[in-house]
């Protein structure tokens, strides 16, 4: 039979054995030896039948030879003897298929678990710029539904492989017992196989679709869920959920075409196969005139040559409904390999000097962010940035933690330029507190120690007392152990930004960043917080941003940009006097003058 999508088959082995390595080859040898049992039962019937003959199949060969082995063997030649080898043909070929289906489902789950894991680690791998560029609901979708859809795909190509298989087995059989037959039965196939295809570029594109819209549906669901409070508190539900369920609407319309065509193949099968076996018995007895009997093993074995030729196209539109999910990996994992961010080079064990920026500029696209930087950062140094909405500060700590590489001037730490120095050993000397805190819906203690597996509880107690949080976590019931929600819902503004920075101080980083740690904070927890940066003075390089200017104010030097210069530095005291600076007027625009 005429095989259209051999190349497919043989370029989706390569993909998957990546995954399965040798259990691939395994799978197949197995499934190879059950259909050449599965064929050799059906076979059997040709001396059973002969068995009762008057010449006793002296005419057929096949009936010969099966009679030899069973006077060889010692069991003799009688009708319990062909039938006992016909039992226990189908008794290890029914085991075979066991093995076979416990194989396929061994690597499938396998493959599942691998492509979620791989996912996780090219996220973690991947440049911070190509994330910022991202869409984070594609990230989801790939790693919760897409992986399900590639694992189901290769599923498919395990039922096509065995389809192929059988397929050609049973036309081997078929041709040594009737060539002419043979020759109508792979006709027949050809012709259903041919009327097939388009069907199966059709699923393929509503599969395509099916990836899209499900990123889509991951994206809005990912927002909703982030944005919650805000939506409930003022209402706005319905606008997010008038687009969440246009893409979800439209999901199920390409999902449900998709499944509709794609079982098209498998409900032809029955009738088809009928079709074809009414037509092939009209042949033999009525033109012919054999008679039923001696024409029955023919019929068989044309028949399930048949029917596993149809199902063997079943299982490709199956394949094609599921493709969407592989080929969505197959993109990602080439797109993720192309914007990995190299992290080899020195490691910088620790900071002994100053980081220094010189001539430091950074551009999104044709918008220069930052333009000649020039900044040195001692060690145990503090240093304020402050500066209008949109002046760089933010990129500014980007490009100092290496997360963005300057595209103009360089960037050293003790006269070692980044770009000589492995990512993950810099990142390690950095401890950083966000404007919103990051926290996980865990215990205070799990989000303190970051799961340590060595945690030492005195260490997890002396960090929340420099953060100032250890007085409102001896309030809570359960203490250390009390499970603070997603986010850290279960607490207050200024309790989750302290327990943010007692994980910080936990870590014991040499440089810790504050990026707009009090901006959101009432009074009383922006005091909290001061206090906590100030028992870190002189003990860490502490680099500040901050809206709210009382947080710079014992700072060693400020920083204050505009539009992506530095226009001012100085300390508050310096800065402060001279009634024209832009620092001076950020000052009295909050009356602290």
């Amino acid at each position: 039979m005429q095989i259209p999508f051999l190349s497919p088959v043989i370029h989706y082995f390569r993909v998957f054995h990546r995954y399965a390595g040798y259990r691939l080859h395994v799978f197949v040898l197995v499934s190879l030896v059950a259909g050449l049992l599965a064929g050799l039962g059906i076979t059997m019937m040709i001396p059973l039948l002969s068995y009762d003959s008057a010449d006793r199949g002296e005419t057929d060969p096949f009936s010969q030879v099966v009679y030899g082995i069973l006077e060889a063997s010692g069991l003799g030649v009688s009708l319990f003897s062909i039938l006992v080898l016909i039992v226990l043909i189908f008794l290890v070929k029914g085991g075979l298929s066991f093995l076979q289906i416990y194989i396929r489902t061994r690597i499938s789950t396998g493959l599942e678990e691998q492509l979620r894991i791989n996912l996780a680690q090219q996220y973690q791998g991947m440049s911070y710029h190509h994330f910022c560029n991202t869409n984070v609901g594609y990230l989801n979708n790939l790693i919760t539904s897409e992986t399900v859809r590639a694992v189901s795909c290769f599923v498919n190509y395990c039922n096509i492989i065995v389809g192929i298989i059988y397929v050609i087995v049973f036309l081997c059989y078929s041709v040594a017992i009737n060539w002419q037959v043979t020759a109508f039965a792979i006709v027949a196939g050809l012709g259903f196989s041919g009327a097939m295809r388009k069907l199966g570029h059709m699923v393929k594109r509503l599969s395509t679709e099916m990836t899209r819209t499900n990123a889509q549906v991951q994206q809005f669901l990912l927002q909703m869920i982030a944005n919650f409070k805000y939506l409930k508190a003022t209402s706005r539900f319905p606008g997010v959920m008038h687009h969440l369920t246009r893409e979800i609407r439209l999901n199920r319309q390409f999902s449900m075409r998709g499944q509709v065509l794609s079982t098209i193949p498998a409900q032809l099968v029955e009738p088809v196969a009928v079709i074809m076996m009414a037509l092939l018995v009209l042949y033999l007895v009525g033109f012919k005139g054999d008679t039923l009997i001696s024409n029955m093993v023919t019929i068989l074995i044309c028949d399930r040559t048949m029917k596993y030729a149809f199902k063997l196209q079943a299982d490709r539109q199956r394949f094609a409904n599921a493709f969407g999910g592989l080929a969505a990996l197959e993109k990602a994992e080439a797109t993720l390999a192309a914007h990995r961010e190299i992290d080899a080079g020195k490691d910088m064990d620790a900071f002994a000097e100053s980081i220094e920026l010189r001539g430091v500029g950074f551009s999104y696209g044709d918008r220069m962010v930052l333009e000649g930087i020039d900044l040195a950062v001692g060690k145990n140094e503090s240093i304020g940035i402050v500066g209008e909405s949109g002046s760089g500060k933010t990129t500014l700590l980007d490009i100092i933690t290496g997360l963005f590489a300057p595209q103009m001037g360089t960037i050293t730490i003790d006269g070692v330029d980044y770009r000589e120095i492995r990512k993950s050993s810099l990142r390690r000397l950095f401890g950083y507190v966000t404007q919103e805190p990051v926290l996980f819906n865990d215990t205070i203690e799990n989000n303190i120690s970051f799961w340590d597996s060595e945690v030492v509880h005195p260490e997890v107690e002396r960090a929340a007392i420099t953060a100032g949080s250890a007085d409102f976590i001896k309030e809570k019931p359960a203490g250390f152990d009390t499970v603070i929600g997603d986010g850290g819902i279960r607490l207050s503004g200024g309790q989750k930004q302290r327990l943010a920075i007692a994980r910080e101080v936990y870590r014991n980083p040499q440089i810790m960043i504050f990026d707009e740690a009090t901006s959101a904070l009432d009074s009383e927890s922006e005091r909290y917080i001061q206090q906590s940066i100030q028992k870190m003075r002189g003990e860490r390089t502490l680099i500040i941003i901050a809206h709210r200017l009382t947080t710079v104010r014992s700072c060693d030097k400020i920083i204050v940009l505009s539009h992506g210069r530095v226009i001012e530095q100085g300390t508050w005291n310096e800065l402060i006097q001279e009634d024209s600076s832009t620092f001076h007027v950020l000052c009295r625009a909050q009356g602290l003058v």
